[in-house]
């Protein structure tokens, strides 16, 4: 893709869509063409996704350190942009509180290229947190689409199941329940096969 070689300043992308849509593969290949580049980037998550302690994808070798902080607290991203960082890459940023759309803002302002991945519906279908917010200040955004995780269908998939002991979760589970962290598994689906009990008609 010929937009990963060219750094853009004050440009914020985002690459959204379902899990295993490849959004964080999109950002690491962005991110790993700018370094080729000279540009001195700094990779983000937040405290609440404490699967790793650097970023990779699922399908993919590479991996980058990152920096991790408090959801709560997108602002404290400041503490670490330097006078010299030129990239700002964040992956999941649907977990951010509302604030990282100021924050994204003040980075564009001071000609930092931002790049973001993340889901744009939580696992109700609806959207997440500020995604809705950034999509519509990103310059640039890429819609990126699963394949259905139920068996035989490999439909389009552009939703995430979220299962609790196999089975479909409430519509008023909690929003945040990192895969891992208990009996919570989830999956891509595609429309047809999203469901999620008691959801408001």
């Amino acid at each position: 893709m010929i937009h990963y070689k060219i750094f853009k300043p004050g440009a914020f992308e985002v690459y959204y869509g379902s899990m295993k849509s490849g959004k964080t593969k999109a950002l690491l290949d962005r991110v790993e063409q700018l370094t080729y580049t000279n540009h001195n980037v700094l990779v983000f998550k937040p405290e609440v996704d404490t699967r790793d302690g650097f970023l990779k994808s699922r399908n993919s070798a590479n991996e980058y350190s990152c920096i991790y902080v408090n959801e709560r607290l997108p602002e404290s991203i400041f503490d670490h942009v330097k006078e010299n960082t030129s990239v700002v890459a964040i992956d999941e940023i649907q977990f951010f509180s509302k604030n990282i759309a100021q924050v994204v803002e003040a980075l564009q302002r001071r000609n930092i290229n931002i790049i973001a991945a993340g889901l744009n519906t939580d696992f109700r279908g609806e959207p997440f947190g500020a995604m809705g917010h950034l999509l519509a200040l990103a310059n640039e955004s890429y819609a990126l689409a699963g394949v259905c995780d139920v068996s035989n269908c490999n439909m389009v998939a552009t939703r995430t199941q979220r299962l609790i002991d196999g089975k479909p979760a409430q519509y008023d589970s909690p929003i945040i329940l990192i895969e891992g962290s208990g009996k919570e598994v989830y999956e891509t689906r595609c429309l047809h096969h999203h469901d999620v009990p008691g959801k408001p008609e």
